[in-house]
């Protein structure tokens, strides 16, 4: 029980870091995204996101794995852009490995 415990609370950890990133790279790429006004712009907002996205959560942060982030800027709308983030993770289990 006391192995489940550790896992849950590690796993709700990587959770919120990589959520609190992932809004964090959102913001800075919405802010780089109004700065232009052609499809240039929509390139440097995803370079811009993946850049500090890679900053703030490094790999191996927390000892995860298998980093994955996406960044799409939608324009379906005229005059109107939005930024979808994706972002996930490995997270090891501890309890798991010390039953093998």
């Amino acid at each position: 029980m006391a192995g489940m415990a550790i896992d849950v609370s590690i796993l709700y950890l990587v959770k919120a870091q990589l959520v609190n990133r992932r809004g964090r790279r959102r913001s800075r790429s919405r802010r780089s995204l109004s700065r232009g006004a052609d499809m240039l712009a929509e390139g440097k907002c995803s370079s811009d996101g993946q850049a500090y996205f890679n900053a703030n959560f490094p790999n191996g942060h927390l000892l995860t794995k298998n980093k994955n982030f996406t960044a799409d800027v939608d324009e379906s709308q005229s005059k109107m852009r939005t930024v979808n983030v994706q972002a996930s993770v490995d997270a090891p289990l501890y309890s798991c490995e010390i039953l093998r």
